[in-house]
């Protein structure tokens, strides 16, 4: 006899918990002190291409290591 899993207390028949995965998960936070003073001296043309170019080399080592990129170079949840 098969049972149905156990389902959040008040959810409507029928919908299932959200599936969880375990494992290690590892956080990279990257900041670049002093890019406002850099965008500044460089113009901000370059200033932009050059934390671009941070950013990206950054993306290369996460997926090297089978990593993902959560926020994509936003800072504060803005960019």
């Amino acid at each position: 006899m098969e049972t149905e899993p156990a389902r959040p207390t008040g959810a409507p028949s029928g919908v299932q918990p959200p599936e969880h995965h375990r494992g290690l998960v590892t956080l990279l936070f990257s900041d670049v002190v002093g890019s406002t003073a850099l965008k500044q001296a460089l113009g901000d043309r370059a200033g932009v291409a050059l934390l671009q170019q941070h950013h990206e080399q950054s993306r290369q080592v996460l997926r090297g290591f089978g990593g993902e990129e959560a926020m994509g170079g936003k800072q504060g949840g803005a960019q």
